[in-house]
């Protein structure tokens, strides 16, 4: 085993050189594996880490190496840019002077110290205390009397305030009381109201005259008074629009004068959108009845999806048994789709998810020829995803395991070309 470590390390050295260090990474974890008492390995993994931005994972490696050999430079130093990242401050300025007291010659750790140092002086400062707008506002009108303004005075609205009694009609006008300046008193407290209000008021004390046509509740249906109340309105349009082209269009109504027909209500079209989203939510539980029904399976003649990576590793998640999981992946994603659904974000925690509901789709219904050929399509359009080769290797020996018993389960008596492939890229014998 030392030699294939070694071998894969130095595989991981040109992949770190030529910045592919995503297969550097790769590389690696399977010297790891072949060797764990080598701390060189998980060191070299750690730089790997720092620069894909995987800064946790490179503290842990860097962690790791110190539990191994708790004089290597390296480590402590990889260890505290790891944390600068992480915003641990304080530790990252511990593993620098730990990295200076075993290389005091170290200039690239004092350099990192030195910058630890900075920060964490920029983080202790104090936040500052900002004034608002009006704050400033409101204290400049209190210290200070405001410039003169040689604009003419703005004229004041006067306003009466009438109480109408239903049985008298008696109206008492409530004037507002404006001071007046010396030059501009007169015999009257208030100026007199004008013709305007004289003739506001007196239409407040007019009697009211009984309508022409009056409508009597008795005669008169609700229907009626609402084709009489939406008599020439327009009722306004639009619709509910969805991302997979399926849209509910509503359509401008306009009631004609002394027509009884109305337009589609917007009301009964948005209760039967409201139904439609219902049942498409729940679409996938209740259909699953896997048991005593015929077992779904995808569409092979389809190349895309309907649906995106984040939706479905979110509806992925919600869903509790391997039945509603298998109905949600053939009702949105055909195997030939997998490539340009994933393209470079295939995890390996969704991918073991993945296998091991083959794995339960195969124990509940193995005897389902079309079930097998449906999974065979998607374990052989894996092996065609991007980074596929580094995510079989970050899986462990018991994730790897759950795709060995898939393909013992998937596989045919003659064995094509196309599947040895496949085969070998998932690392099965």
């Amino acid at each position: 085993m030392p030699n294939l470590a070694q071998s894969h390390k130095d595989k991981g050295n040109q992949a770190f050189k030529a910045a592919d260090y995503a297969s550097a990474v790769g590389h690696y974890t399977t010297a790891i594996l072949a060797d764990p008492e080598d701390y060189t390995y998980p060191l070299n993994r750690a730089a790997a880490y720092l620069k894909l931005g995987k800064y946790k994972d490179a503290e842990r490696d860097c962690t790791t190496v110190l539990r191994l050999n708790q004089k290597n430079v390296k480590a402590w130093f990889r260890r505290g840019q790891a944390r600068i990242a992480l915003g641990q401050l304080e530790q990252a300025q511990s593993d620098f002077q730990q990295a200076l007291r075993l290389d005091n010659q170290n200039e690239a750790a004092r350099i990192e110290l030195k910058k630890v140092g900075e920060l964490m002086r920029d983080t202790s400062k104090p936040a500052r205390s900002y004034l608002s707008i009006d704050t400033i506002q409101m204290t400049l009108c209190l210290t200070s009397q405001p410039p003169e303004i040689n604009a003419p005075t703005p004229k004041r609205r006067r306003v009466p305030i009438t109480i109408v009694d239903p049985s008298s009609l008696i109206s008492v006008s409530v004037p507002p009381t404006y001071p007046q300046s010396p030059d501009q008193a007169t015999s009257s407290r208030y100026p007199e109201p004008s013709q305007q209000e004289h003739m506001a008021q007196a239409s407040l004390q007019a009697p009211s005259q009984t309508p022409a046509n009056p409508v009597s509740p008795q005669n008169t249906s609700l229907k009626e008074i609402k084709q009489k109340r939406g008599t020439g309105l327009q009722r306004p349009g639009g619709g509910i629009f969805r991302h997979n082209g399926q849209h509910t269009i509503f359509k401008t109504a306009v009631s004609p004068a002394g027509d009884a027909e109305q337009g589609p209500s917007a009301d009964n079209d948005s209760q039967a959108a409201g139904r439609q989203h219902t049942a498409a939510i729940s679409a996938v539980r209740s259909s699953v009845e896997l048991h005593d029904r015929v077992v779904p399976l995808p569409d092979i003649t389809a190349t895309t999806a309907t649906t995106t990576l984040f939706d479905f590793n979110r509806s992925w998640n919600s869903l509790n048994t391997f039945q509603e999981r298998w109905k949600l992946l053939v009702d949105n994603v055909p195997p030939a789709a997998l490539p340009t659904l994933f393209k470079t974000s295939l995890e390996a925690s969704l991918l073991t998810s993945l296998l091991k509901t083959f794995d339960d789709m195969l124990k509940s219904h193995g005897s389902s020829l079309e079930l097998q050929a449906a999974i065979r399509g998607y374990m052989l359009n894996f092996t065609r995803v991007a980074r596929f080769s580094t995510v079989i290797l970050l899986m462990d020996r018991k994730e790897r395991s759950v795709a060995t018993a898939v393909w013992g389960r998937i596989s045919s008596s003659q064995v094509g070309e196309a599947e040895g492939r496949a085969k070998q890229a998932w690392k099965v014998a």
